[in-house]
């Protein structure tokens, strides 16, 4: 029997029946979370359908000669990293990119090799249930292998949670090992080595293990792995890489928004070296088979000088792919936009937030709608697509603000509009005697709304009115755009889908009993694959 160190599972996509009975069994019709997740799925058939899903069947129904949309499709970057770390460190791995389209190949190997420990990725997950599945799945296959579960899903629990109800959620997930840590790959390699030496967990920094039926927490020791002398080895992964990629070229964040944590667990801020970037881009033009990447850095576009110099070495060599990357709109400059449109700039994801002066002022955002409107105005010069990000209902939200806001929204081909979600490590916290604020999460007042003012506010005001194509976050969120591109489609096709999907998600929320959306809608569905 072949022996594997670690076996990495990739992200479980969400089964929305399940999801929605949690909601129905968990919170009343009204509550911000429960109305948040109905504007994610339509209803046709006598079923839920997210955006990827009805894609897929309408791709059958009209046999249509696109691929269906597949997680296994963009290659994991939290296991190309993970697994680049070992093999530096002569640990043998192997994985799946998508548990649910990959179950078949991940039981047999469950079954059929001698693996020392099982890791479980978490940088996508909202809540711990698909967690709980993964661990279910892999103990009915190999009850014997150790279960470790990671990333920023876990760490954000161990932090928020009081320890009553930490210890009920890491029992209800049911993995033997967790690690407490912003990075994690350090001490990922520190259990792996004392599985395999039979040396005691207990001297493992940064984890919680089992013991006598509840967990008990190691050290905790902050871990500092540089980022430029772990750039992934792409050529490790062989076939597994596939058209679409996501890289990082930065950890963390060099910003401190009132409503943003990633500062908070993500550490101290650092980039990657200029010439760690081309090494990693290089071997993706090796390969001949990527088209696009989507640069996963928060703020891919400061320092400005580096961020340059990165466009004039992508123009230098001449890649064959396009890109997209997050975009702080304010340090927009004419040459910026002209390098980025000259190397392959597919579209830029902007973290626009609002369109009002004092709310921006309140989030700590160091901008002005001035700037961002010149950020705007060059992008659409040299005709790069934008996607916009807003967040609808932060301290100092009014209707006025939001129709500030909904006027930007206006501005930019696609756009979300979030909920307002006050977690529990945001900035703004220590603020709430100023903005007289109570609650947490998704339900919330403060001086100037609630959560379900604005939940209403972006139901009948935002979503049946703006002009721009509202992408769902729950499913694909932003990589559906890159998805339906790789297919072929262009961008006024995939904005024809996305607008009559959403036609769709208005008539599910204004009539939940219907079986099936509109038959004209539907068609207008199928009239954007042409």
């Amino acid at each position: 029997m072949s022996n594997i160190d670690c076996f990495f599972i990739g992200p479980n996509s969400v089964n929305v029946k399940q999801y929605r009975n949690h909601l129905l069994e968990t919170q009343e019709p009204d509550a911000a979370e429960f109305r948040f997740f109905n504007r994610e799925f339509l209803k046709y058939k006598n079923d839920h359908w997210l955006i990827s899903s009805l894609f897929n069947e309408i791709v059958k129904l009209n046999d249509s000669k696109m691929p269906p949309l597949s997680m296994s499709d963009i290659f994991n970057p939290a296991i190309a990293y993970l697994c680049t770390y070992l093999d530096r460190r002569d640990l043998t791995f192997d994985y799946v990119n998508s548990f649910q389209e990959e179950k078949d190949r991940l039981a047999a190997k469950l079954q059929d090799y001698d693996i020392q420990l099982v890791a479980i990725t978490t940088s996508m997950y909202m809540s711990f249930e698909p967690v709980v599945e993964i661990v279910d799945f892999v103990k009915r296959y190999n009850d014997s292998v150790p279960i470790v579960a990671g990333g920023p899903f876990i760490a954000t629990l161990i932090r928020n949670q009081g320890q009553a109800e930490l210890n009920y959620i890491l029992n209800e997930m049911n993995a033997d090992f967790y690690v407490n840590s912003a990075q994690g790959e350090s001490t990922l390699v520190n259990l792996i080595q004392s599985l395999k030496t039979k040396r005691s967990v207990a001297d493992v920094n940064n984890i919680y293990y089992r013991q006598n039926g509840k967990y008990v927490a190691t050290l905790v020791k902050p871990e500092d792995n540089e980022l430029s002398k772990n750039m992934i080895n792409w050529k490790l992964f062989g076939d597994g890489v596939k058209s679409q990629v996501i890289l990082r070229t930065s950890v963390s964040c060099p910003f401190s928004c009132a409503f943003c944590t990633f500062p908070v667990f993500g550490g101290k801020f650092q980039t990657a070296s200029i010439e760690g970037v081309e090494y990693e881009l290089n071997q993706l033009a090796e390969l001949n088979r990527v088209n696009i990447i989507a640069f996963l850095d928060d703020t891919f576009n400061f320092p400005k000088e580096r961020f340059k110099k990165i466009l004039r070495m992508m123009i230098k060599n001449n890649y064959q792919f396009k890109w997209m990357s997050f975009f702080r709109c304010q340090f927009a400059d004419e040459e910026t936009i002209a390098l980025m449109k000259e190397s392959g700039c597919l579209f830029a994801y902007l973290g626009l937030e609002s369109g009002n002066d004092t709310v921006l002022k309140n989030m700590n955002k160091a901008t002005t709608v001035e700037l961002y409107r010149k950020g705007l105005d060059l992008l659409h010069k040299y005709d790069i697509p934008t996607f916009g990000s807003f967040i609808i209902g932060f301290p100092g939200e009014t209707k006025k603000s939001i129709a500030d806001t909904v006027a930007m929204i206006n501005d930019v081909d696609f756009y979300e509009s979030m909920l307002w979600a006050n977690l529990a490590d945001a900035p703004v916290n220590k603020q709430r005697e100023k903005f007289k604020l109570e609650g947490s999460e998704y339900e919330w007042k403060h001086e100037t709304m609630d959560s379900r003012t604005a939940n209403r506010i972006i139901e009948n005001e935002i979503l049946p009115k703006v002009k721009s194509a509202r992408v769902p976050i729950f499913d694909y969120d932003v990589l559906i755009i890159l998805s339906l591109l790789d297919r072929g489609m262009s961008f006024e096709q995939v904005k024809k889908f996305i607008t009559a999907f959403n036609k769709g998600v208005m008539e599910t929320i204004q009539n939940p009993s219907i079986e099936n959306v509109d038959d004209t809608i539907i068609g207008e569905i199928k009239e954007s694959f042409n």
